[in-house]
């Protein structure tokens, strides 16, 4: 019994089987890359600064639209 129980923790185990604890799991960064943000940030920067401009251009065209409409 004892020689088949040793067989069977060595056919479980193996003769080179080691176990090795501590290693560190490294990853990808979960957080975007430098490049991504500045992308993003221009991104974002553009699209408000077209917007303002539109704003801006509605603005003129009703105040003149309204000096006209006065006149008449």
């Amino acid at each position: 019994f004892r020689q088949l129980q040793s067989e069977r923790q060595k056919l479980a185990l193996g003769d080179d089987f080691e176990l090795i604890d501590g290693f560190t799991v490294f990853s990808k960064p979960a957080s975007p890359s430098l490049l991504k943000n500045g992308v993003m940030f221009a991104g974002i920067f553009l699209a408000i600064a077209y917007m303002i401009i539109f704003i801006v251009e509605i603005n003129k065209y009703l105040s003149r639209v309204e000096k006209e409409g006065f006149d008449s």
